[in-house]
C-alpha cells in the first residue's frame, strides 16, 4: 500500500512513496487513504519568476543604514555649529562684560548648544544594530566609534544595504 498524497511529508522528506503493510488503510503522517498501487506523479513544473517591473535597487537594511548616515551628519554638524555658537557666545561675553542679558543670552546659547551636541552625540553612539537591535558600537560603559562590525553580533557595517 502507497500514499496518493503527492505533498506527504514522507515523500517530500524521502522521495519516492513508502510501502506500507496491507493491514494499514490510513497514512500516519498525513492521513490521506492508501492505495494498493504505487502511485505516479507527473513531474512538478519549474516555476521561473518572472522578472518583477520594480528590481530592487537596495537591500534588506537600507532604511536602517539610513538612519545611521542622518545621525552621524547631524553629529558632524552639531560639532561644526560649535564654531558659530561658541563665537556667538563670547562675542557677546566679551563685548558687553557688565551686560546681564548679554551674558544670560551667552549661557543660553551655550546651553542649547551642549543640550543639543549631547542628544546628537548619544544617539548617534546608541543606534541599534539592524540585525540585533543592541547599540553597534558598544555598552553604556564603552563605545568604539570605529567599529566595523556590530559589538554584539559581529554584523558587519553597511551588510545588506
Amino acid at each position: 500500500m502507497y500514499c496518493s498524497n503527492r505533498d506527504c511529508p514522507e515523500r517530500l522528506l524521502a522521495g519516492p512513496a513508502s510501502e506500507y503493510a496491507d493491514n494499514v488503510t490510513k497514512c500516519p503522517l498525513c492521513g490521506s487513504h492508501l492505495v494498493a498501487e504505487q502511485p505516479v506523479f507527473p513531474p512538478e513544473p519549474e516555476v521561473v519568476p518572472e522578472p518583477s517591473p520594480y528590481p530592487r535597487q537596495h537591500g534588506r537594511y537600507r532604511h536602517e543604514w539610513e538612519e545611521y548616515r542622518r545621525r552621524r551628519k547631524k553629529r558632524w554638524v552639531m560639532w561644526l555649529l560649535w564654531l558659530v555658537c561658541g563665537s556667538a557666545a563670547f562675542f557677546l561675553h566679551d563685548q558687553l562684560p557688565s551686560s546681564l542679558l548679554a551674558n544670560a543670552a551667552a549661557a543660553a546659547i551655550l546651553a542649547w548648544y551642549l543640550v543639543s551636541l549631547g542628544t546628537a552625540e548619544y544617539r548617534y553612539q546608541t543606534w541599534p544594530c539592524p540585525r540585533c537591535n543592541k547599540p553597534f558600537m558598544g555598552w553604556w560603559w564603552f563605545r568604539w566609534e570605529f567599529a566595523q562590525s556590530c559589538l554584539h553580533c559581529r554584523f558587519p557595517k553597511w551588510e545588506g544595504e
